[in-house]
């Protein structure tokens, strides 16, 4: 005699059930137990503001701080690049401009300049656009001076062109200066949160930022050269002499100019 079917009832599930079910091997039996006693409060408290959210404190110096976001509005509209050196030393300026006081009761922390960034909305961005200052004359010069290699490189037989190079790959070298900037991050700048573009006028092509240039040399058949490093100096001078000790070891030529 078969016995009629018992009736189904719902069971909940244990915790070893539902850490087997969904593979939790990084959580423990007492954690689970923990959420489920605690799951109204999971699910309908608030959760914590992150950092993002947290509000700017009030400034203390609403005048510095209005003068000094004034200034940097007229730089970042000239192009100039804007870093924290200058900030500290156009608040110093300010200060001794606004309240006449040669000692200064404002205290310049990273803590404050953080918080104005945050009221002014001001961000530390990627330079996206430079505009140079390009000599009008540069292209017919350049353009002159490719002309004057074509007709030199070319091998010219009983009055014709033949097509050849008169110069071997041995006597053909590319050279390429590459200049080492003061700074590091040289091509960023603060400028105003959000904006789609940071424009940074620079002239004669960033020979401002320069402190070394490195010379690099490779000739026609694929044979490098000695590298050389220009630094500006006095021959003879300290540089000159910290520099020659400092890459004596190294297949490097050191050169000091005054006018790099």
């Amino acid at each position: 005699m078969v016995r009629p079917a018992v009736g189904w009832r719902y069971t909940p599930p244990t915790a070893q059930e539902v850490m087997r079910k969904f593979d939790w091997k990084q959580y423990n039996q007492s954690c689970l137990s923990l959420w489920w006693l605690q799951r109204d409060k999971i699910i309908y408290e608030q959760p914590a503001r992150s950092r993002k959210h947290v509000v700017a404190k009030r400034e203390c110096w609403p005048v510095l701080e209005a003068a000094l976001y004034q200034r940097f509005c007229i730089a970042r509209q000239e192009g100039r690049r804007i870093t924290m050196v200058w900030f500290k030393r156009q608040t110093d300026e300010l200060y001794m401009l606004i309240y006449e006081s040669r000692c200064s009761q404002f205290g310049y922390s990273v803590g404050w300049f953080i918080a104005f960034r945050r009221r002014y909305f001001i961000t530390w961005r990627a330079i996206t656009k430079q505009a140079q200052q390009v000599p009008k004359d540069l292209k017919p010069k350049a353009e002159s001076f490719v002309r004057f290699i074509r007709w030199q490189n070319n091998l010219i037989r009983d009055g014709l062109y033949t097509g050849l190079s008169r110069f071997p790959y041995m006597a053909i070298l590319n050279l390429d200066e590459t200049p080492v900037p003061y700074e590091y991050a040289d091509g960023h700048t603060y400028h105003h949160q959000g904006a789609k573009t940071v424009q940074y006028k620079i002239t004669r092509s960033g020979w401002q930022n320069r402190q070394a240039t490195v010379v690099l040399i490779v000739l026609a058949d694929g044979q490098p050269l000695q590298a050389i490093v220009v630094f500006h100096g006095v021959p003879g001078g300290r540089i000159h002499t910290h520099e020659r000790e400092s890459w004596r070891d190294i297949n490097v030529q050191v050169y000091i100019n005054a006018k790099a």
